[in-house]
């Protein structure tokens, strides 16, 4: 529906839980929008998700699997090793895993932050056409209450 709207110049919808996915589609969709001039970057919704990640992936090890595998990991805590011309340090299985979450959820906050970057430029370009098209009215003489309305929405005034 927003690729072909032309009416639609403000979209409100940041606290619905939307995800990376959903946010991108919203993206995506606005790009092709030449109206639409107000959708949220959805930092709160992002600030959600990213917490919510963060607690599923960084759970404490369910007991069961504890203690079946406590055998492979006692053995990796005391694979710590030393030569003459190298000192190599083996992790633990959970310190590897725990910086694979953390560069995973880096890359996540960088990706939300790309597409909230092309929100932004779709937008901006949105408010450019809406001031040359009126720019455009002007010059032809046409000046009407919803031309002066939607000018005032573009300043953030209510012109009504």
């Amino acid at each position: 529906m927003i690729p072909n709207n032309t009416t639609l110049r403000e979209l409100h919808c940041e606290m619905n839980d939307i995800h990376l996915q959903g946010f991108t589609a919203l993206v995506n969709a606005v790009e092709k929008n030449h109206t639409l001039i107000y959708l949220p970057r959805m930092d709160r919704d992002r600030i959600d998700q990213m917490r919510v990640l963060k607690e599923k992936l960084c759970q404490p090890t369910p007991p069961e699997w504890d203690h079946q595998h406590h055998t492979e990991k006692t053995e990796k805590k005391s694979s710590f090793r030393k030569s003459s011309k190298t000192k190599k340090v083996a992790f633990s299985g959970e310190d590897a895993l725990m910086a694979g979450v953390e560069q995973n959820l880096s890359l996540l906050e960088e990706k939300w932050e790309s597409e909230a970057t092309r929100l932004q430029r779709a937008l901006t370009r949105n408010i450019s056409l809406q001031v040359h098209e009126r720019n455009k009215n002007k010059r032809a003489g046409v000046n009407s209450s919803s031309s002066i309305s939607s000018m005032g929405l573009l300043w953030g005034v209510d012109a009504r």
